[in-house]
């Protein structure tokens, strides 16, 4: 059984059949097609269209862009988040779900991060592990029931264990469950 929030979700992502060449930049992998308008928030990607990096990024930057939607460590979109908030900008464009990055080792976003996230922006959002340079190892999908890794990322090195069970969202690629373990600095008294 597929399960979707979103009629044209895009899964599985693309996996990379050899080692990428030394210099290549990461692709981006947003989970819906067409990609919508998204700002990359402290990270450079491989370009392409309706994709802006902004690795040094500004709430400024981020306004003149228009996204919608948003990519970007859970740091970068709570910083982000607090411009908002503090009323130094507004996003009326976003409207399509989040991209969560997270680093290999990290854990995966807990629950009060999932609902921080949710009150910040309205917004569903998926995470994705991928390592020091962009590069995309495992990807959270609309079942929500582990991360499936691509054809760079294992178990170990995303920080997870291997899944024996079928996704629900009919991806046939391994998942590896990763335990929620980050707490936002204002549940942690920071």
């Amino acid at each position: 059984m597929r399960v979707s929030f979103f009629p044209s979700l895009r899964w599985p992502f693309p996996l990379r059949a050899s080692a990428p060449e030394a210099n290549a930049q990461a692709e981006l992998c947003y989970p819906l097609a067409p990609v919508p308008c998204v700002a990359v928030l402290g990270c450079q990607l491989q370009p392409a269209p309706g994709v802006h990096c902004l690795p040094h990024w500004t709430g400024e930057e981020v306004v003149r862009i228009g996204p919608m939607a948003l990519a970007a460590s859970f740091q970068d979109l709570q910083r982000l988040a607090e411009m908002m908030r503090g009323g130094a900008l507004e996003l009326p464009e976003l409207c399509y779900p989040l991209l969560v990055f997270s680093r290999p080792g990290e854990g995966a976003l807990s629950l009060e991060q999932h609902d921080e996230l949710w009150s910040w922006f309205g917004l569903p959002c998926f995470e994705q592990i991928r390592d020091g340079s962009g590069r995309l190892l495992a990807h959270e999908c609309e079942a929500r029931d582990g991360f499936h890794l691509t054809g760079d990322g294992q178990p170990a090195q995303v920080g997870g264990w291997l899944m024996q069970s079928s996704c629900e969202c009919g991806q046939a690629t391994p998942r590896v469950r990763i335990t929620a373990m980050r707490w936002s600095a204002a549940n942690a008294g920071d």
